[in-house]
C-alpha cells in the first residue's frame, strides 16, 4: 500500500495539475476571447462597408425607377397616339369601304 508520504505527494501533483488546468483553460478563455474580438472587429468592418454598398445601391435603384417612370410616361403617350391613329385608320377604311359600297350599289 501506499504510504502516508506519497499519499500526500499524489494529492500535492494533483492540486498542481488541477491549478495547470485551470491556468490553461483560462488562457484558452483568453485567446478565444481575442479570436473572437478579432473576428468581430473584422465582421463590423464588412458589414460596415456592406452598409455603404447598400446605401449606393438603394440611390441607384431610385434614379432607375425615375428612369423608368420617365420611358413608361413616352410609352404611353407613345401608345396613346398610335392609337389614335389606328382609330383613324379603321374609321376611314370603313367609311371608304362603304363610300365604295354604296358607289357598286348604285352603279348596278
Amino acid at each position: 500500500m501506499h504510504t502516508q508520504r506519497q499519499l500526500k505527494s499524489y494529492a500535492i501533483t494533483n492540486a498542481l495539475d488541477s491549478i495547470s488546468k485551470e491556468k490553461r483553460l483560462v488562457v484558452l478563455a483568453v485567446a478565444k476571447l481575442d479570436y473572437l474580438i478579432s473576428d468581430n472587429q473584422k465582421l463590423s468592418r464588412i458589414n460596415h462597408s456592406l452598409n455603404e454598398i447598400n446605401e449606393r445601391n438603394a440611390v441607384y435603384i431610385v434614379q432607375i425607377e425615375g428612369l423608368n417612370k420617365e420611358l413608361n410616361d413616352e410609352l404611353n403617350a407613345e401608345l396613346k397616339r398610335k392609337k389614335k391613329w389606328r382609330n383613324a385608320t379603321l374609321y376611314s377604311v370603313g367609311f371608304n369601304a362603304a363610300f365604295l359600297t354604296a358607289l357598286i350599289v348604285l352603279g348596278r
